[in-house]
């Protein structure tokens, strides 16, 4: 007899699909110094992120950063967090998965719609955009996939980070 495999996903967790994370802005807009400091730390050449002149005769017409420069710098989603509680929502996401407590990143995929420019400020806000179940070899596991919109002072969307994270069974922790 084949054993049928249990659902973890209760109404509550399937009802944040949909939750929304508070938006965070960048803590300052871009200026060449943190530009420049972050294309020496990378060894990033491309001269539309430095020389000027090379950039105005771009498509671009002016100095750009490079795409993953905000993915580097963007601050939590949940902001600056000051009490336990706060602090572990942060480590899980904004998903609340009673008993599974071990959380992987599963894989991020960016979606580009803009350039980043000298002066630019950046949000970004976090949706939850599925949840689902699988069962792994150590047993099952839920999925939680996420995206985060990232718009400029303007609202122009610049990028959507599609975040997949993963989360096992904690050993010895019963669901119910």
């Amino acid at each position: 007899m084949v054993e049928q495999e249990q659902n973890y996903l209760t109404p509550e967790i399937l009802s944040q699909i949909g939750k929304e994370g508070e938006e965070t802005i960048w803590p300052e807009p871009l200026d060449r110094s943190s530009l420049r400091r972050f294309i020496q730390a990378t060894r990033d050449d491309n001269p539309l992120y430095y020389d000027e002149e090379y950039a105005k005769s771009s498509k671009y017409g002016s100095i750009i950063a490079p795409p993953f420069y905000f993915h580097r710098s963007f601050p939590s989603p949940l902001g600056v967090v000051e009490d336990a509680e706060k602090e572990e929502m942060r480590h899980r996401g904004l998903v609340d998965t009673p008993g599974f407590a071990k959380q992987v990143n599963a894989g991020s995929e960016i979606e580009w719609f803009g350039q980043i420019r000298i002066g630019d400020t950046l949000t970004g806000k976090t949706v939850v955009s599925n949840i689902e179940q699988k069962e792994g070899k150590s047993g099952p596991m839920i999925i939680i996939t996420s995206d985060r919109i990232i718009k400029n002072q303007n609202g122009k969307l610049i990028a959507i980070v599609t975040n997949k994270s993963l989360r096992r069974q904690a050993e010895g922790t019963s669901l119910f």
